[in-house]
This record gives structure tokens, C-alpha cells and sequence, in this order.
């Protein structure tokens, strides 16, 4: 089977092949998920269970970015690195 004649339906996780006749045959594709090595502005807060508002103030300004031509992303080492270091802080 060429990968040329499959096309992959992305809602159902399987892959589609023209047969003759114009048949369609379906098949089931086995993929594993791929970690995620950035994430955007929205999915960092959300993964540090605050807001957009809270994370723009208070936390984005003391990450590294990632930039992609317009396109801004923080590594999960590096969100993860930073939540361990400022969870140690203890207001005195």
C-alpha cells in the first residue's frame, strides 16, 4: 500500500483507501501519542491551573521562550523547572 493512496481521517484515528470502482476500504491505524515538548501561552496557564491575565503577569516574564517566527512557545522542562522553583519560595 502506498502512503500516497492513504489518507488519514484525524476525528477517527484511521486511514482511508481508494479501492476500484471508487470503493473506499477503512482502516484502523494504531498511533501512540507524541509528548509535547512546548506548549503555547494559553496551554502553559492551563497547565498551571491559572488564567491567561495571571500567567501573562506573573509568570511568562520569568520564562525562556522559544520563538518561531511569530509564533511563542515555552518548553515543559522549562515550566516545570520553574514551578519547582517557585514553589520552594516561603513567604516569611
Amino acid at each position: 500500500m502506498r502512503a500516497s493512496s492513504l489518507r488519514t481521517v484525524p476525528s477517527t484515528g484511521s486511514a482511508q483507501r481508494r479501492v476500484g470502482w471508487g470503493r473506499i476500504v477503512t482502516a484502523q491505524l494504531h498511533v501512540e501519542p507524541v509528548p509535547r515538548l512546548a506548549l503555547r501561552p494559553w496551554e502553559a496557564a492551563a497547565a498551571l491551573g491559572v488564567s491567561d491575565d495571571f500567567f501573562a503577569e506573573h509568570v511568562a516574564p520569568h520564562l525562556k521562550w522559544i520563538y518561531v517566527g511569530r509564533l511563542r512557545l515555552v518548553a515543559t522542562d522549562e515550566l516545570r523547572e520553574s514551578a519547582r522553583r517557585n514553589g520552594e519560595r516561603v513567604p516569611a
